[in-house]
């Protein structure tokens, strides 16, 4: 279970100030810190199943480099994995890419292989 710190506020309430997170995938792909909210709107949410844990895999910004488990909305946890799923599949489609790439330039003629531009006739 990932945790919370809290800290006592001016109004005599506990805060939450580190252990919410939410996922800015649509350009970077990075966690960032959630907002802080009184422990009892934590609470709610996390009984409410409003806030899940979600052990994060993407990059996080400052101040989140420790939390490897965090408390996020479903729709970011979700997002986190269409963005890292995105990410293999762009990756896989260059591999083959590249790939094919290699074939076709060793199967070119005048490659210098046997019969291939480079070749000389006796």
């Amino acid at each position: 279970m990932p945790s919370v710190r809290l800290v006592d506020s001016q109004e005599r309430c506990l805060i939450v100030v580190e252990g919410l997170a939410w996922f800015a995938g649509v350009f970077r792909g990075v966690w960032r810190e959630g907002p802080h909210v009184p422990v009892v709107d934590f609470l709610r949410w996390v009984f409410a199943s409003r806030v899940i844990p979600h052990e994060r895999t993407a990059l996080v910004e400052v101040p989140l480099r420790g939390l490897r488990t965090v408390w996020t909305a479903r729709q970011y946890a979700e997002a986190e994995t269409a963005h890292l799923e995105t990410g293999r599949q762009r990756a896989a489609r260059d591999r083959e890419l590249m790939a094919q790439g290699t074939r076709a330039g060793a199967a070119a003629p005048g490659a210098g292989g046997p019969g291939g531009a480079g070749a000389q006739r006796a």
